[in-house]
């Protein structure tokens, strides 16, 4: 059998530790990134794959029908979803939304809990769907065409009914793109492009939302 000499034995290993820290440092450098892709990222490496999130209120939950009044939840029920991320591109899947101690202003009719969960609002799902255009900004809708994105659902009052509230909303990451274990969902009027019939509808709400169990991500452009 052929030995290698010393130095030859040498070169070969400078050579193999030089492609092990190439290696390293092109995988460390995957995020953050530059492009017109979306990453979900975590220990500074990019994530790949389905991973489970939950998310709690952090501010009242609106929704203003033009000229029907305005809905109001104090409280929420807790949020669940998913995050699927492949190579430069993130979705959300099943975001189901909990409220509770909803009323409709100036009245006193009696508000079932909203349920934000892409169907006929029982907390079963399919849940909404969620497009990410870039790191800093979620459009949620139903994932099946024609299905409501929630329903406002009141008893016991003249103003008694079901809404059935279709479109999409525009909801925003801030600080996304900076890694930790919690980050905000939050949705504004602005964003709103959702209607019952020919009437807008202009929602309002906020979650903290973490992965589960718990393990630090952000969001960057890759």
């Amino acid at each position: 059998m052929r030995l290698i000499s010393r130095g030859a034995f040498v070169a070969l290993a400078v050579v193999l530790l030089a492609g092990v820290v190439g290696s390293a440092s092109a995988s460390a450098a995957e995020c953050p990134g530059t492009g017109s892709g979306v990453a979900l990222c975590s220990g500074g490496h990019v994530q790949e794959g389905t991973f489970a999130f939950t998310g709690k209120q952090n501010r009242s939950y609106t929704l203003e029908p033009e000229g029907l009044g305005k809905w109001t939840c104090e409280s929420g029920g807790g949020s669940k979803g998913q995050f699927v991320a492949t190579k430069g591109k993130v979705e959300i899947t099943g975001l189901v939304i909990r409220t509770a101690d909803c009323h409709l202003a100036g009245t006193t009719c009696t508000v079932k809990p909203v349920i934000f969960d892409g169907g006929n609002p029982t907390g079963s799902g399919p849940g909404l769907g969620g497009v990410l255009p870039n790191a800093g900004a979620v459009t949620l809708s139903s994932p099946a065409k024609g299905e409501p994105f929630t329903e406002l659902i009141t008893t016991n009052c003249v103003q008694a009914g079901t809404l059935k509230i279709k479109g999409k909303q525009v909801c925003s990451l801030p600080s996304s793109t900076v890694e930790a274990s919690t980050h905000q969902l939050t949705c504004d009027a602005s964003g709103s492009k959702l209607a019952t019939g020919s009437r807008s509808v202009f929602v309002t709400l906020g979650e903290t939302i973490e992965l589960s169990p718990g393990k630090v991500f952000s969001l960057q452009q890759s």
